[in-house]
Parts: structure tokens; sequence; C-alpha cells
């Protein structure tokens, strides 16, 4: 097994795959690191990737006019993020930020 899917084997959001459709799903991925504070996509970029979450925190946030940045969820390790890859028109509708 390669050492991306042996990651991916231990997220709840893999569990039950076969080690074949895992090995599938690990080669189109690859292992990407985030500075804390870095934006991660911008509401309205083309969606076209997920992220598997495996250290620290990435806060999903809106943009009010009045306030600026309003954090609706934060998400931590083991959680998915990226779900607008799969749902047209395949743009992101909020802001990631580590």
């Amino acid at each position: 097994m390669t050492a991306l899917a042996e990651i991916m084997k231990d997220a709840p959001f893999f569990a039950g795959l076969r080690t074949e459709t895992l090995e599938l799903v690990a080669g189109c991925g690859s292992n990407v690191q985030f500075e804390p504070g870095a934006l991660i996509f911008r509401e309205g970029e083309q969606a076209d990737i997920f992220y598997l979450l495996r250290h620290g925190s990435v806060s999903i946030e809106a943009y009010a006019p009045a306030s600026g940045p309003l954090v609706i969820e934060t998400l931590e390790a083991g959680d998915v993020l990226g779900w607008s890859w799969l749902f047209e028109p395949h743009r992101w509708h909020f802001d990631a930020t580590r």
C-alpha cells in the first residue's frame, strides 16, 4: 500500500473502501501543507479539489461587508474540506483559511 493510502485508510471518510479503491483515490491525491493564516481557497473560485485534514484546523468563512470575515464553521483533523467540487457550478461558496 502506498504511503498516502496508508494515511487515508485510517480516516473515517474512507472507511470501508477496498484496498484497490483506496489506492486509486490515493493515486489522485497529494500531501500538501498550509501555514497558519494561509488562504486555502476563496469564495467564487473554481472548486476542483478536496482535502482530508490530518493536523490543525481550518476556518470556513463568509464575508460580511459591515464586519469582514465571519467564521461559520471550524474543521479539525479527520474532517473533509471542500465538498463544492462535487456539485455544479463547481465553485467555492465560502473562503477557507488555515
